[in-house]
């Protein structure tokens, strides 16, 4: 029974009374799973978050578009003004020890020289409503350890673009969001990150759905693709893919790689998605991807809604189905235990306990 958005009572079919002007969803024949936590998404175009309800992703973090359009959007989906995933950002990238001079400093991108600049755009950061401080390319190591430093005496967590050396891991770096490339993923570092219980966000797809949407072009035009395309999303991975391919193909067979490395390891990379050709479906994808190096269905489904949830500290409200939270569901058609292909058959998705209507979601993007 869900009431006021919220779970309040799980029990075998039939022992629940029926209060007059209930809603009745019948599932006899689905499954439910809780809705998906993208971590890794990065919302180009307001038009993105349709097409991500769509397909059951309930609540993402965004990592770095522009602030003042995406906090706009995140509190317009808060209101109910607008349909769409609940948005936590990590908002600004920052450049630390960077020349304000040499990078376009502003909504996206945050150089922050010396302990007035770093102050400056921790402020603008947390203004925002801002979850992380995005470390994305620091000029020296002692210019991030500082920045992440003041980040932490503000309250913001930290995470880094690349795999961390030694000293920031000490530092207390909350997460990071990306592996070592090519040969350099060792056991001891994926130990070390084990032992430091950091996250690590595996976002496969970033680099796989380049190579897939120029093998297989047709994707695009599919009925649960093609609505939520604005001409810009769809020429994204057109313009980027040919001159650039084999790059892309070896960045996925490094990140298909380590982070099999890092599951062995028995440290789990959280599911993350499309970050660089955001398509609607991606986070199924990521998670046939993780099957495909080893985790179990179950364990795949754990990742995307729980673990995230974890990690964007919302585990009380979000990202199991239990009583007393939030009601963020998607029934399926079919068992995902049994393939975890099977995320993709929905029946109906439930964000904070209503009802979506997908089909009213699938207008033409412009």
């Amino acid at each position: 029974m869900i009431q006021d958005g919220r779970i309040r009572r799980i029990a075998p079919g039939g022992t629940i009374a029926v209060e007059p002007g209930c809603q009745i969803i019948r599932g006899v024949e689905q499954w439910a799973i809780p809705g998906l936590v993208n971590l890794s998404a990065y919302l180009w175009e307001p038009a993105q978050i349709a097409g991500l309800l769509y397909h059951g992703v309930t609540t993402l973090q965004d990592m770095g578009s522009q602030i003042g359009v995406t906090t706009d959007l995140r509190d317009s989906v808060e209101a109910g003004l607008v349909r769409g995933p609940r948005i936590f950002f990590v908002g600004l990238q920052f450049f630390p020890g960077a020349d304000p001079s040499g990078v376009s400093t502003g909504d996206l991108w945050q150089a922050t020289a010396g302990d007035s600049g770093a102050a400056r755009g921790l402020a603008l950061a947390k203004g925002f409503g801002t979850s992380y401080a995005y470390i994305y390319q620091a000029e020296t190591l002692e210019a991030a350890l500082h920045l992440a430093r003041l980040a932490h005496e503000s309250g913001l967590r930290v995470t880094y673009a690349r795999f961390p050396p030694l000293s920031f891991i000490a530092a207390g770096l909350d997460r990071t969001e990306g592996l070592p490339g090519g040969e350099s993923c060792y056991d001891d570092a994926v130990q070390l990150l084990r032992a430091s219980g950091m996250s690590v966000v595996s976002d496969i797809t970033s680099w796989t759905l380049f190579g897939y949407v120029q093998s297989h072009p047709a994707v695009l035009e599919e009925p649960e693709t093609a609505p939520f395309l604005t001409p810009f999303l769809r020429g994204w991975g057109a313009n980027r893919v040919p001159s650039r391919r084999s790059f892309y193909d070896a960045m996925a067979g490094f990140a298909r790689k380590n982070v099999a490395k890092v599951h062995r390891g028995g440290l789990v990379a959280r599911a993350g998605a499309a970050g660089v050709l955001p398509l609607p479906w991606a986070m199924h994808g990521e998670m046939e991807e993780l099957v495909r190096l080893g985790l179990s269905p179950l364990e795949a489904l754990q990742t995307a809604p729980s673990a995230n949830a974890r990690i964007l500290g919302v585990e009380r409200d979000i990202g199991t189905v239990e009583e007393g939270k939030m009601a963020d569901l998607i029934l399926l058609d079919a068992d995902p235990l049994v393939d975890i292909r099977n995320t993709r058959h929905i029946h109906a998705v439930i964000q904070g306990g209503r009802l979506i209507d997908r089909k009213s979601l699938m207008q033409p993007a412009k």
